[in-house]
């Protein structure tokens, strides 16, 4: 760790329970700063990084607010200049919105606030691009389930759905970055309450075409809006598949992507760090922008740093008007979330054998790998997620021989073959003899959809499955505390439902009476 007195300044990362902040860590690690990072979440691996001088605890709650009165007690109490990289879009929006105030403390570069403010706001960085000539989805934006519904009718399907930007619950409960609705289906049946976790959403027509045909380009402007460094890249892998954070990526020289982040960000007079991410259609041959990132590093901003363009460091000499430091020589290289991809490597129904071959091509190219959690030189993180996985795994074994037995004493004697029934597991699933089978609660795409919204949307998703033909709902011994968290869905059952096994090892509802 730093010795804070030898220090000549610091740096300040705002979400060091987050795998981007990390990342801004390791590659601030050749400076002599001491390194503060403001976190959240206790349990993260992630704060468990030996390039942490200092680390914050707000509170798991903690709203915009409190993160600027943490920053205010640092500044004051600062007696060496102190960088600030904000890393997530709520405190970028902040630092912006008080910049002449945080200014007096942080040295930090952004560009002007009309560019934050569209930049960061899907309702007018859509308008602001098209009126550019820029090539973007037709989209919709909306703030109510009324405004939605008229969106879906008027884009028509599949689509994307995504919030204008994470907010603080949407990330609490682990929502996904988008989903894509194929049909009326998938909306009907996402299992929460899409406008308590966010206000306003942005609905995207698809554009056809896999995870491989997602570009990028990462860039650091200077406070003058010269280009200081930039690196492109493509997505191999995503979680969720299809529509979600990177799980692998790879860089590349795609001079067609780079120059076309650099007219969006000459158009926006664009200072410090952001990126832009386009779709590549190949029925039309066509890049549309699908999201800018402005102010901040994002997920994959290490690959940068693996391929020789460490882009965070240029953004604190940046930040400190110095000229930045032309370090390393540009090389290919590849990025793995590790948790992404074995989650999504795990799901993939095809092409896994051609993405194994463009990983190994690439580093038999001379591709450097690089990871999300995984370093030698600082191994806690990986160390923590693995044993962490250990522990989920032991547990998920537990669980499935109490399954078993229960699919042998309770379920195969009062459940007869061919039915389908609600099985109350987060997902797992059963296999069983007879032609029985399981879907989980609730479901949507034949996955488990996460927890409903509240008793409301868990009566909705039970009877949509009944209507459908469900006709047993079974909650394990590990689940009754869903009918502690859902009142009225157990009031539902006892009443309207017979229960035709209680005992210590599973409820079953017979949902026919």
């Amino acid at each position: 760790m730093m010795d804070k007195k030898a220090a000549t300044s610091a740096v300040v990362i705002t979400g060091a329970d987050l795998p981007t902040d990390m990342a801004t860590a390791r590659s601030l690690k050749r400076l002599h700063v001491e390194l503060v990072g403001l976190y959240k979440n206790k349990k993260s691996v992630f704060v468990r990084s030996r390039f942490w001088d200092r680390l914050i605890y707000l509170g798991e709650k903690a709203e915009p607010g409190q993160y600027m009165e943490t920053l205010r007690q640092l500044g004051r109490s600062a007696s060496r200049p102190i960088v600030l990289f904000p890393t997530q879009d709520e405190i970028v929006q902040l630092v912006s919105d008080h910049r002449e105030e945080l200014s007096r403390w942080f040295k930090f570069v952004l560009p002007a606030k009309e560019t934050v403010d569209t930049f960061l706001d899907k309702t007018k960085f859509h308008p602001w691009a098209v009126a550019r000539g820029f090539s973007v989805p037709p989209s919709c934006l909306v703030s109510s389930r009324k405004e939605l519904e008229s969106a879906l009718n008027s884009l028509g399907y599949p689509v994307i759905l995504k919030p204008l930007y994470k907010t603080v619950e949407w990330e609490r409960h682990g929502r996904q970055k988008a989903y894509r609705l194929k049909g009326r289906l998938d909306f009907e049946t996402i299992g929460f309450d899409l406008f308590q976790d966010a206000p306003r959403f942005i609905v995207q027509r698809w554009i056809e075409g896999g995870d491989a045909n997602v570009h990028f380009c990462l860039t650091c402007c200077s406070s003058d809006g010269e280009e200081l460094g930039y690196y492109t890249g493509k997505k191999l892998l995503q979680w969720p598949i299809g529509t979600g954070s990177t799980a692998i990526c790879v860089g590349t020289e795609n001079e067609k992507v780079r120059v076309l982040t650099r007219e969006i960000f000459q158009a926006g007079q664009f200072r410090g760090l952001g990126s832009v991410e386009f779709k590549y259609s190949s029925k039309e041959h066509k890049y549309y922008v699908t999201e800018p990132t402005v102010g901040r590093p994002n997920l994959q901003s290490y690959v940068a740093t693996a391929g020789g363009v460490n882009l965070i460091e240029m953004a604190y000499w940046n930040a400190l008007d110095e000229i930045p430091r032309k370090i390393h020589t540009r090389r290919k290289a590849i990025w793995i979330e590790e948790q992404f991809a074995r989650r999504s490597v795990s799901e993939m129904t095809e092409c896994r054998i051609l993405l194994f071959k463009e990983i190994l091509r690439a580093i038999f190219g001379g591709a450097v790998l690089s990871f999300a959690y995984f370093r030698i030189v600082d191994p806690l993180p990986f160390a923590t997620w693995c044993r962490e996985s250990v522990f989920k795994l032991f547990r998920k074994y537990r669980y499935e021989a109490t399954i078993r037995e229960l699919a042998t004493k309770d379920i195969e004697p009062n459940v007869p073959p061919g039915a389908l029934f609600i099985l109350v597991d987060k997902g797992l699933g059963l296999k069983i003899g007879g032609h029985r089978r399981s879907v989980p609660f609730p479901e949507r795409d034949g996955k488990w959809a996460g927890y409903p919204a509240d008793d409301a949307a868990a009566i909705a998703e039970l009877e949509r499955l009944r209507s459908a033909g469900v006709q047993f709902m079974i909650f394990p011994a590990p689940m009754f505390y869903w009918l502690d968290v859902y009142p009225e869905l157990k009031n539902r059952l006892l009443t309207q439902c017979r229960c035709v096994v209680n005992n210590d090892r599973a409820l079953i509802y017979d949902l026919r009476s």
